[in-house]
């Protein structure tokens, strides 16, 4: 078990982030076997009120920091005590471990804080500091409560530091502030800067990649494999000054590493405005290609009036125009949120999880470790249930990028699930 004393906690300067009064504590959580646990909230916006993001920023050579923002109008603030203000009353745990299958703790603690909303402000940050020395490789199990709401919601995250140069050791600002950029993709007009913990007057190696990356094949259509090779459209190097103020006005991914033989590297993704969110007609179009024949996507994709020929689509499965609304607010919040877990090298809609995601719903339980994941739909052991597998790929761009294991006994169950958001129900309504 990791000594106590390990955690050092700061408020985050930052304007309109609200009071924050705060009691330390230091205690190592219960270890645990990540991989016999249902992880399915993980995935599910819907089983909790609460939706923290993270950033993992390696701050030097023996500690890591775990950046953390939760929107306050997720959060409970009432009147208690001895306090006049509202306040919400949260706690941070985190738990470092070597990963989904091992439960020895190399680091471990909480924090409690007390938040007030005097000043209105749209997040709220916490800030913590973890013991990983360089060379160590570990899953962060990160546990925030709404002890108000008496809530809480686990994550798992990857902190890597086996590397030259790891997807951590890099993090994304705005000129300016000591915030990390939490957006999967930034706006061609956002500034960035590159905050890392080697010394100044050194650059970086920066290897564009601006390929369109085709959509999944359907899960009972075998595929084959293969190692993931690609050749960047353009490489550049970034002085370390130009990394004080830059802009990605070309879509693609960035990836980013101190030297050109480091093993490792940080990838910004730069897909659309607005990411993950889906809101331009040819952002609405796209997903559709899982419901449609070809013919049928050729003529939307073609389609003068793009986002009328989308809204037809809608309206002819539903029935009517009522119905369709319903229909698209639950399709693309699942583009969204798909976009939101499954993102790697490119958007997560497009990803094998996010084809299932999409058609199939939030799985009923979901259990992960550190080679696959698995999903099932229905109860645990039914031969009514529908199981799919997905396979940790070796990605030098991200740590989440999976390939399912296709079959060809999923035909039925897929073309029953598309032929159900052809006659208006989403799949998981029947």
């Amino acid at each position: 078990m990791a000594q106590n004393g390990s955690i050092k906690k700061r408020v985050i300067p930052s304007i309109g982030v609200g009071l924050v009064l705060s009691f330390v504590l230091f205690s190592c959580t219960t270890p645990a076997i990540v991989s016999n646990q249902n992880l399915s909230y993980v995935y599910n916006k819907e089983q909790t009120f609460l939706h923290p993001e993270f950033v993992i920023f390696n701050k030097n050579d023996s500690i890591s920091a775990l950046y953390t923002r939760i929107s306050s109008k997720e959060l409970l603030f009432s009147q208690s005590g001895d306090f006049f203000l509202s306040t919400a009353r949260i706690m941070v745990n985190f738990r470092f471990q070597a990963d989904f299958d091992q439960s020895a703790v190399i680091d471990s603690g909480s924090v409690s804080l007390l938040m007030s909303d005097s000043l209105h402000p749209e997040f709220f940050y916490v800030y913590l500091e973890i013991k990983a020395k360089k060379g160590t490789k570990g899953l962060l199990c990160v546990k925030f409560s709404d002890l108000n709401r008496n809530q809480f919601v686990q994550n798992f995250l990857p902190l890597d530091r086996s590397k030259r140069f790891n997807f951590n050791d890099i993090m994304l600002v705005k000129p300016g502030d000591s915030l990390p950029v939490f957006a999967y993709s930034p706006s061609k007009e956002e500034a960035l800067q590159i905050k890392c913990n080697y010394p100044e007057g050194q650059g970086f190696y920066v290897e564009q990649y601006a390929q369109e990356f085709p959509m999944p094949a359907p899960p009972f259509a075998i595929v084959e494999g293969g190692a993931f090779d690609l050749k960047p459209d353009s490489v550049f190097f970034m002085p370390f000054e130009r990394a004080a103020n830059f802009t990605l006005p070309a879509k693609g991914l960035y990836w980013v590493r101190r030297k050109p033989e480091d093993d490792g590297g940080f990838t910004i993704k730069r897909f659309y405005d607005h990411f993950p969110a889906v809101k331009d007609p040819t952002a609405m179009m796209a997903p559709l290609r899982f419901l449609t024949s070809k013919q049928e996507f050729k003529e939307i994709s073609e389609s003068p009036t793009r986002r009328a020929a989308v809204e037809n689509f809608w309206i002819e499965s539903s029935g009517n125009q009522d119905k369709a609304r319903e229909l698209i607010k639950v399709f693309y919040n699942r583009v969204k949120e798909a976009n939101s877990y499954y993102t790697s090298y490119l958007e997560g809609w497009k990803s094998d999880r996010g084809l299932i995601f999409l058609v199939f719903g939030p799985p009923t339980i979901v259990y992960r470790n550190s080679q696959n994941e698995q999903w099932i739909y229905g109860a645990e052991n039914s031969l009514m249930s529908l199981s799919f597998t997905f396979l940790k790929m070796d990605n030098p761009f991200t740590e989440n990028d999976y390939s399912l294991i296709r079959n060809a006994t999923y035909k039925n169950q897929w073309y029953q699930a598309v032929d159900s958001w052809r006659q208006g129900r989403a799949w998981l309504d029947n």
